[in-house]
């Protein structure tokens, strides 16, 4: 429990500890790592275009999957009303019609 001489102001009770309410000190830190990442030249604009690719990529893989799967449903449906006489499986291909 904190003291009544430790109690944290209004408002700034998600203070990072580490920095003790100087955000300051985490601009001037954020700097530091940008300078050094500026050094790489290539590789930095390289890992970062690549971050972003594969980001795009893994949005696309539901789009790609929903494509393949409407594709063969597509095609075993046209299986089943080729092949169906007028029996039991017409029924079930218009069950997998609807």
């Amino acid at each position: 429990m904190s003291t009544p001489s430790e109690a944290i102001p209004a408002g700034t009770d998600t203070l990072v500890p580490s920095l003790n309410g100087d955000y300051r000190r985490g601009v001037n830190a954020l700097w530091r790592v940008l300078r050094m990442a500026l050094a790489y030249r290539v590789r930095f604009p390289a890992a970062v275009l690549a971050v972003i690719g594969a980001a795009v990529f893994q949005l696309l893989i539901p789009r790609f999957l929903g494509g393949a799967i409407d594709a063969c449903d597509a095609a075993i449906e046209a299986v089943l009303w080729l092949d169906a006489p007028e029996s039991a499986s017409s029924e079930i291909a218009r069950s997998w019609a609807e």
